[in-house]
């Protein structure tokens, strides 16, 4: 029986390699990008649902934190920071959003969420193809 013997060189193979690893490194904060991202156009959309009484519950929406999810995921979260308060010390953001019996609830933060839920796909999608050009 004959044996054929020989050799494969893959041409460009450690370029090619090198340039994998340079992708996953873009890559890498991709997610975080993206959490950043969709959390300013959920903190626009916010704002703009905001009563705008006196302007401190607007000021204070802003995007909290930015976080990681293992397995490579990231989180992000949205609203009031520094809560204004009411002329008793007390937060008022709550009592804004669900109302109380005196009030009628004038919601914000609820109707944030479907608005940030559709968007999210494309920006987190503009967050990747930004990292990779």
């Amino acid at each position: 029986m004959a044996a054929i013997k020989g050799k494969i060189e893959l041409v460009g193979a450690k370029r090619a390699r090198l340039a994998l690893q340079l992708q996953e490194r873009k890559l890498r904060w991709v997610p975080d990008d993206g959490a950043r991202a969709w959390g300013d156009y959920a903190k626009n959309v916010m704002r703009g649902l905001a009563p705008r009484d006196t302007g401190a519950l607007e000021r204070a929406i802003d995007v909290l934190e930015v976080g990681r999810i293992p397995g490579g995921g990231a989180s992000v979260w949205v609203g009031p920071g520094d809560q204004p308060r009411n002329s008793r010390g007390r937060p008022y953001p709550p009592h804004v959003e669900y109302g109380t019996r005196k009030m009628r609830a004038r919601p914000f933060a609820r109707p944030t969420v479907p608005v940030a839920a559709k968007a999210g796909p494309r920006i987190v999608t503009a967050a990747v193809r930004k990292a990779l050009r």
